[in-house]
């Protein structure tokens, strides 16, 4: 018999958190899946772990290949998946204990297209629920996927926001059951152009363009895990190059999709615009590896934006609708001074790093900062 829903799971160097992620997955209430898992060719013990997973589970599939990436790794599992419904983790996440029954009976219940849930980001020993829409719901409307689609580029025009102040979950791959008829029938895969970052965006986007309905449950289905080291500020000398691909890929969709309403998605575009500008900032331009002299760095970081899409997403950006910490670094933007922006970035994180630690105290930030 078919399983009900595909597990695809991309490995790479993942061993500390495999256990987890796999037994979550063998503890669900819902029975009738299986895993695909890829590993993208790892050089830790994660072969062996899911070597022995798909020893002594059935379920379980193993896929190995050479390193070419995360989205070349879903694409082989896309290939292989069997099941009429497709989900996808990351390796160092994991399943709430029924999150596929939520989403399964969900979809029993609407046939709908996509089915989206809620997420809780952990951080270390702290667990925060992140809700995706203000309530449960059932849509087929043409213009309010439109305005998902919208919010998967510029979060800030979500139809109905829930958790406001954090975007992770409108547009990630993990949350979500999907129909494997739909991605078949329209050839939809990860691209592989845009370097691993933003391609589960890309890929929900394409998937709504060609969804008539979604459906949204309250309940938490998912645990994303922060992982020390892989959120942090490092050096990525590909910042910039991976930057210019997803805007070009970005353009392209809305060309291609959204002519009749492209000056709504351009406004979108913009707020992603800037959220890159603020990663590069952390981790091109001023993290501590960047071992270029101080004053290379800001002579870059002035040519840049000072071309497009930088020059003109600092001039007409809906503001109001950035977070808190990328507003910051706009209202700095503004004066396409390098320097500025420096001066901005930096007072940005010594606010956040007060904000952190009067958190870590266990004081409110409305006591600790009167």
């Amino acid at each position: 018999m078919a399983p009900q829903i595909s597990i695809i799971i991309p490995v790479y160097n993942a061993e500390k958190y495999l256990s987890e992620c796999f037994d979550s997955i063998i503890e669900q209430t819902f029975k009738n899946f299986e895993v695909i898992l890829i590993n993208d060719g790892s050089t830790d013990c994660s072969e062996a772990i899911c070597r022995e997973y798909a020893g002594k589970d059935k379920r379980f599939r193993y896929i190995r290949q050479e390193n070419q990436g995360v989205c070349a790794a879903r694409n082989a599992g896309l290939n292989a998946a069997a099941g009429e419904l497709l989900a996808f983790m990351d390796a160092d996440d994991w399943l709430a204990d029924n999150g596929l029954e939520l989403l399964y009976k969900a979809y029993q219940k609407t046939g709908a297209d996509l089915i989206v849930g809620n997420v809780n980001f952990v951080d270390g020993e702290r667990k925060r629920k992140i809700r995706i829409f203000d309530q449960a719901f059932t849509v087929s409307e043409k213009q309010w996927i439109t305005q998902y689609e919208r919010a998967c580029i510029g979060y800030g025009y979500n139809p109905r926001p829930g958790t406001r102040s954090e975007p992770a979950g409108l547009g990630s791959l993990w949350n979500k059951l999907y129909k494997r008829g739909i991605i078949e029938d329209n050839g939809i895969r990860f691209d592989t152009y845009v370097l691993g970052i933003y391609e589960d965006n890309l890929f929900v986007l394409e998937y709504l363009e060609h969804c008539g309905s979604v459906s949204y449950i309250t309940d938490v289905v998912y645990n994303y895990r922060k992982v020390l080291g892989s959120n942090s500020p490092g050096f990525k000398p590909t910042t910039l190059e991976i930057n210019r691909r997803i805007f070009k890929r970005i353009n392209e969709y809305i060309a291609k999709y959204k002519k009749e309403s492209e000056k709504d998605f351009e406004k979108a575009f913009y707020i992603y615009v800037m959220r890159r500008l603020e990663v590069s900032l952390s981790v091109y331009f001023f993290t501590g590896q960047n071992r270029a002299p101080f004053i290379q760095k800001l002579k870059e970081l002035h040519r840049l934006i000072r071309r497009e899409p930088y020059k003109t997403a600092i001039k007409n950006v809906e503001h109001r609708l950035l977070k808190p910490s990328a507003r910051f670094i706009w209202v700095f933007a503004r004066t396409y001074s390098a320097f500025m922006i420096w001066l901005g970035a930096r007072a940005e994180k010594c606010g956040a790093a007060a904000v952190k630690r009067i958190k870590s105290a266990g004081i409110s930030e409305n006591r600790g900062l009167q």
